[in-house]
Protein backbone atom coordinates (compact mmCIF):
# COMPACT_ATOMS: atom_id res chain seq x y z
CA UNK A 1 0.00 0.00 0.00
CA UNK A 2 1.12 3.24 -0.99
CA UNK A 3 2.11 5.74 1.74
CA UNK A 4 -0.29 8.45 0.77
CA UNK A 5 -3.75 6.89 0.95
CA UNK A 6 -5.18 9.30 3.41
CA UNK A 7 -4.53 12.06 0.66
CA UNK A 8 -5.99 10.28 -2.23
CA UNK A 9 -9.30 9.25 -0.17
CA UNK A 10 -9.15 13.34 1.33
CA UNK A 11 -8.55 14.38 -2.21
CA UNK A 12 -11.13 12.76 -4.27
CA UNK A 13 -14.17 12.95 -1.44
CA UNK A 14 -13.27 17.15 -1.64
CA UNK A 15 -13.81 16.64 -5.78
CA UNK A 16 -16.63 14.89 -5.51
CA UNK A 17 -17.82 16.78 -3.10
CA UNK A 18 -17.59 20.36 -5.01
CA UNK A 19 -18.82 18.33 -7.92
CA UNK A 20 -22.23 17.07 -6.34
CA UNK A 21 -22.95 20.82 -5.18
CA UNK A 22 -22.70 19.98 -1.57
CA UNK A 23 -21.55 22.34 1.40
CA UNK A 24 -18.00 21.36 2.39
CA UNK A 25 -16.25 21.90 5.72
CA UNK A 26 -12.07 21.74 6.01
CA UNK A 27 -10.78 21.51 9.65
CA UNK A 28 -7.87 21.35 10.64
CA UNK A 29 -5.45 22.53 13.02
CA UNK A 30 -2.81 22.90 10.41
CA UNK A 31 -2.40 22.76 6.49
CA UNK A 32 0.17 23.32 4.14
CA UNK A 33 0.60 25.37 0.72
CA UNK A 34 0.75 22.52 -1.05
CA UNK A 35 -2.67 20.84 0.15
CA UNK A 36 -4.49 24.81 -0.15
CA UNK A 37 -3.36 24.67 -3.44
CA UNK A 38 -5.23 21.23 -4.26
CA UNK A 39 -8.13 22.78 -2.37
CA UNK A 40 -7.72 25.81 -4.78
CA UNK A 41 -7.51 23.72 -8.00
CA UNK A 42 -10.23 21.54 -6.91
CA UNK A 43 -12.46 24.55 -6.41
CA UNK A 44 -11.52 26.15 -9.28
CA UNK A 45 -12.29 22.32 -11.96
CA UNK A 46 -15.91 22.36 -10.19
CA UNK A 47 -16.37 26.51 -10.15
CA UNK A 48 -19.96 25.83 -12.30
CA UNK A 49 -21.42 23.44 -9.53
CA UNK A 50 -22.82 25.97 -6.52
CA UNK A 51 -20.93 23.98 -4.15
CA UNK A 52 -19.96 26.01 -1.03
CA UNK A 53 -16.59 25.54 1.00
CA UNK A 54 -15.21 26.52 4.31
CA UNK A 55 -11.87 26.26 6.07
CA UNK A 56 -11.71 25.87 10.19
CA UNK A 57 -8.35 26.49 11.03
CA UNK A 58 -6.50 28.52 13.87
CA UNK A 59 -4.71 31.75 12.57
CA UNK A 60 -1.82 30.09 14.44
CA UNK A 61 -0.39 26.77 13.43
CA UNK A 62 0.66 24.17 16.53
CA UNK A 63 4.06 25.35 15.36
CA UNK A 64 3.64 29.11 14.94
CA UNK A 65 2.95 29.37 11.46
CA UNK A 66 0.63 31.54 9.99
CA UNK A 67 -2.49 30.32 7.96
CA UNK A 68 -2.41 34.34 6.58
CA UNK A 69 1.52 33.51 5.35
CA UNK A 70 0.31 30.34 4.63
CA UNK A 71 -2.36 31.39 1.96
CA UNK A 72 0.19 34.46 0.50
CA UNK A 73 2.49 31.54 -0.21
CA UNK A 74 0.22 29.86 -1.95
CA UNK A 75 -1.18 32.48 -3.95
CA UNK A 76 2.36 33.02 -5.01
CA UNK A 77 2.70 29.10 -6.10
CA UNK A 78 -0.36 29.61 -8.04
CA UNK A 79 0.95 32.28 -9.88
CA UNK A 80 3.97 30.32 -10.69
CA UNK A 81 2.57 27.04 -11.95
CA UNK A 82 2.67 26.81 -15.83
CA UNK A 83 1.29 24.21 -17.89
CA UNK A 84 3.98 21.34 -18.92
CA UNK A 85 3.18 21.92 -22.77
CA UNK A 86 2.50 25.24 -23.65
CA UNK A 87 4.25 26.68 -20.50
CA UNK A 88 1.07 29.42 -19.93
CA UNK A 89 -0.11 29.81 -16.76
CA UNK A 90 -2.28 27.19 -14.93
CA UNK A 91 -4.38 29.45 -13.19
CA UNK A 92 -5.43 33.02 -14.51
CA UNK A 93 -5.59 35.74 -12.11
CA UNK A 94 -9.38 36.02 -12.72
CA UNK A 95 -9.46 32.36 -11.03
CA UNK A 96 -7.48 32.90 -8.37
CA UNK A 97 -9.09 35.84 -7.34
CA UNK A 98 -12.64 33.85 -7.24
CA UNK A 99 -10.78 30.87 -5.39
CA UNK A 100 -9.61 33.45 -2.59
CA UNK A 101 -13.03 35.34 -2.23
CA UNK A 102 -14.96 32.10 -2.47
CA UNK A 103 -13.10 29.89 0.57
CA UNK A 104 -14.43 30.89 3.53
CA UNK A 105 -12.02 30.89 6.33
CA UNK A 106 -13.31 30.78 9.96
CA UNK A 107 -10.42 30.98 12.46
CA UNK A 108 -11.09 28.74 15.66
CA UNK A 109 -8.67 26.85 18.20
CA UNK A 110 -9.16 22.87 18.48
CA UNK A 111 -7.29 20.18 17.89
CA UNK A 112 -9.73 17.81 15.22
CA UNK A 113 -9.38 16.52 11.32
CA UNK A 114 -12.13 15.98 9.73
CA UNK A 115 -13.14 16.85 6.16
CA UNK A 116 -17.54 17.15 6.30
CA UNK A 117 -20.22 17.94 3.15
CA UNK A 118 -23.80 18.02 3.19
CA UNK A 119 -26.62 18.80 0.09
CA UNK A 120 -30.15 18.39 1.42
CA UNK A 121 -30.74 16.20 4.27
CA UNK A 122 -27.56 13.91 4.29
CA UNK A 123 -23.80 14.82 5.14
CA UNK A 124 -20.95 12.95 5.14
CA UNK A 125 -17.61 12.95 7.41
CA UNK A 126 -14.60 11.82 7.00
CA UNK A 127 -12.52 11.71 10.72
CA UNK A 128 -8.72 11.42 10.88
CA UNK A 129 -5.62 11.58 13.00
CA UNK A 130 -3.62 12.80 10.40
CA UNK A 131 -3.49 16.84 9.85
CA UNK A 132 -3.78 18.42 6.49
CA UNK A 133 0.07 18.39 5.71
CA UNK A 134 2.63 16.96 4.14
CA UNK A 135 4.54 15.15 7.19
CA UNK A 136 1.09 13.49 7.64
CA UNK A 137 -0.11 12.54 4.41
CA UNK A 138 3.41 11.35 2.46
CA UNK A 139 4.97 9.88 4.62
CA UNK A 140 4.80 6.17 6.33
CA UNK A 141 1.81 6.93 8.02
CA UNK A 142 0.14 6.09 11.25
CA UNK A 143 -2.57 8.12 11.18
CA UNK A 144 -6.13 6.54 11.54
CA UNK A 145 -9.47 7.64 9.37
CA UNK A 146 -13.04 6.68 9.90
CA UNK A 147 -16.00 7.68 7.41
CA UNK A 148 -19.70 8.23 8.34
CA UNK A 149 -22.70 8.80 6.25
CA UNK A 150 -25.49 10.66 8.56
CA UNK A 151 -28.01 12.89 8.63
CA UNK A 152 -27.14 16.50 8.07
CA UNK A 153 -28.83 17.27 11.76
CA UNK A 154 -26.26 14.96 13.56
CA UNK A 155 -23.47 16.60 11.08
CA UNK A 156 -24.53 20.47 12.99
CA UNK A 157 -25.21 19.22 16.10
CA UNK A 158 -22.22 16.54 16.65
CA UNK A 159 -19.75 18.52 14.62
CA UNK A 160 -20.21 21.76 13.27
CA UNK A 161 -21.90 23.75 16.65
CA UNK A 162 -18.57 22.99 19.01
CA UNK A 163 -16.93 25.14 16.41
CA UNK A 164 -19.21 27.63 16.44
CA UNK A 165 -20.50 27.22 12.81
CA UNK A 166 -24.03 26.78 11.50
CA UNK A 167 -25.47 25.12 8.33
CA UNK A 168 -26.53 28.14 6.73
CA UNK A 169 -24.51 29.32 3.89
Amino acid sequence: MQNDFIMRLWKSLIDDWFGCGAVVYIVTPRIDEERLFQIFLLMIRNKGTAFGVTLVIPEKGPGGEKFKKTLETTSRMMKKTRTPRANKRLVSDVKLQWALENLKVHHENFSTNFIAAYKDDEAEVLTTTAHFHKSHFHSNQKDNVCYNKLPTEDLRRNYLLHLGLSLNY
